[in-house]
């Protein structure tokens, strides 16, 4: 009777500590699955936030562009003092930090190149070129880009058509009417010791 008792007192007892077992474990992963799922919760907002933030950023990009649209199309022609006035009073610095510059790149058909660049040169830029050379159907130099200053004269007279990753940002924007974003290009304006990525919009 007594080793009954010891075997049934014993048999309990492991029957409780496999049960206290079972419930740890069980508890241990119903924690674990909260924390995993707190975690998903979080980088799913934190994710969120950044789209978000990103997209709002974007957003204002356009607005400037479109802007500028507005600009060139309530003026019959929009000069170099009109673009430096309007980019000046954007305040774009401030608004949508993060840019370099603002620039305007013209559509010169081939047969009006050569007057193109005498015009410029005329208006006090002597050594102005469109560039990279060779024979096209159609040049996009950049002709206004503010502030026109340091790095951002290397732009000036720049075909962006003629780099592949820039053409498709243009050519999405014509056939859009939107604002396109470009891929990772490396801008005109970097030197070969200071190299940056960047997009154009």
């Amino acid at each position: 009777m007594l080793k009954s008792s010891l075997f049934r007192k014993a048999w309990i007892a492991w029957v409780a500590l496999l049960i206290g077992l079972v419930v740890s474990v069980f508890a241990s992963l119903q924690v674990k699955q909260g924390i995993e799922q707190e975690r998903a919760r979080r980088f799913v907002f934190v994710c969120d936030q950044v789209t978000h933030k990103i997209q709002d950023r974007l957003n204002a990009y356009a607005l400037i562009l479109r802007s500028a649209v507005a600009l060139f199309a309530a003026s019959k022609a929009v000069e170099r003092e009109e673009w430096q006035a309007f980019v000046v009073n954007l305040q774009a610095g401030q608004s949508v930090p993060g840019t370099q510059g603002f620039g305007f790149s013209q559509v010169i058909p081939a047969d009006r190149l050569a007057a193109h660049i005498t015009r410029v040169r005329a208006e006090g830029f002597p050594d102005y070129t469109v560039y990279p050379p060779g024979k096209r159907t159609l040049y996009t130099p950049v002709v206004y880009l503010e502030p026109f200053r340091d790095r951002n004269l290397r732009a000036f007279g720049y075909d962006m058509y003629t780099e592949p990753v820039r053409r498709a940002a243009m050519q999405q924007a014509c056939d859009t009417g939107e604002a396109a974003l470009s891929g990772k290009v490396k801008l005109v304006q970097e030197t070969e010791t200071e190299v940056q990525a960047g997009t154009l919009m």
